[in-house]
């Protein structure tokens, strides 16, 4: 379950971002066929909005003025939270110690979620194969080139 509601997730974004990519370019891309979920995206997105909201207010909590108690100079980061070079440093270390045990998890996850997005991207190409060889979409690619003489 969760493979498949992050594969469905995952291929919603991406949808989004060829219909983006298409709207973009005034059509020189094409639309994709199939179309992102729209739930999943609001999802996402208030997700996303929720964590940068969490971040924001610990880090501006926490950093407070200009300079350390030692003077020196604080590095900005996001929305005016200011953390020194070695706040950071340590701040990495340590998420990167946390996340430790779940590497090897995560990895076998994300391999998984690969091979489920890309036999999916291998269907949708194969379709589009079919429809373009059958001219189901009326797609005639000689009909280009074929010299018209009056």
């Amino acid at each position: 379950p969760l493979l498949a509601e992050l594969a469905d997730t995952v291929d919603s974004l991406g949808l989004a971002a060829l219909n983006a990519a298409s709207l973009f370019s005034n059509g020189l891309l094409p639309k994709p066929e199939d179309q992102p979920d729209r739930e999943q995206l609001d999802r996402v997105a208030s997700f996303v909005s929720g964590l940068l909201r969490s971040q924001l207010s610990t880090g501006s909590a926490q950093a407070q003025g200009e300079e350390g108690a030692d003077g020196e100079a604080r590095v900005g980061g996001m929305g005016g939270v200011q953390m020194g070079p070695e706040e950071a440093l340590r701040l990495l270390t340590t998420a990167a110690e946390a996340s430790a045990p779940y590497g090897e998890r995560a990895s076998e996850l994300i391999r998984q979620l690969t091979g489920v997005l890309i036999e999916r991207r291998a269907t949708r190409l194969v379709r589009d194969a079919v429809a373009i060889f059958t001219n189901a979409g009326g797609y005639k690619p000689r009909d280009q080139f074929v010299r018209r003489t009056a």
